[in-house]
């Protein structure tokens, strides 16, 4: 996994394994838990989300691992439908979803890492080995776009809320 070296500022969204690999990062002046508190609201993503187009929970308990959704993302010019299925869970520091759309099956993963004064929230998109290169050199500048744009939104929507009425971080997990 493509991890920036430099975390003390925003990222522009980095690449590795010939584009399999997308990974870009924020920092959000909060702690974790107010970060989350946006997060977790999965059906309000359209709301503040200027990536997201729809989202909602299509099989399960919400943030339960196995549950499904699905979302419409804007991926560059284009509305793209993802289905996905949550594979790894340990909030709010750790969540992973198996996806796929239009084909290309890809793993995101969403990290949240707390220094004490800021938290720094990393998304990094994994696709399948089984794309081609044309593929990917083909889908991945709408990706990256898309990475960018939720992670800016979520910054913004984190501050624009605040700390007010969220639960007490007590200890990093990890």
């Amino acid at each position: 996994v493509c991890v920036a070296t430099n975390r003390s500022k925003e990222s522009a969204p980095m690449t590795n394994d010939n584009g399999r690999v997308i990974t870009a990062e924020i920092d959000i002046a909060t702690p974790p838990p107010a970060v989350w508190n946006v997060f977790r609201d999965l059906e309000g993503w359209p709301n503040w989300n200027a990536a997201c187009k729809e989202a909602h929970w299509t099989d399960g308990a919400s943030w339960h691992r196995g549950s499904t959704l699905e979302m419409v993302l804007a991926v560059g010019d284009e509305l793209v439908t993802v289905q996905a299925t949550l594979a790894e869970d340990d909030f709010p520091w750790l969540i992973t979803f198996e996806s796929s759309a239009e084909g290309l099956h890809f793993e995101r993963k969403f990290e949240l890492d707390y220094t004490g004064r800021k938290s720094m929230q990393i998304d990094t998109m994994t696709f399948a080995e089984d794309i081609d290169q044309a593929q990917i050199d083909s889908f991945r500048p709408g990706w990256e776009l898309m990475v960018r744009t939720s992670l800016e939104s979520l910054k913004t929507e984190v501050q624009r809320v605040g700390t007010e009425g969220i639960w007490e971080l007590t200890a990093r997990r990890r």
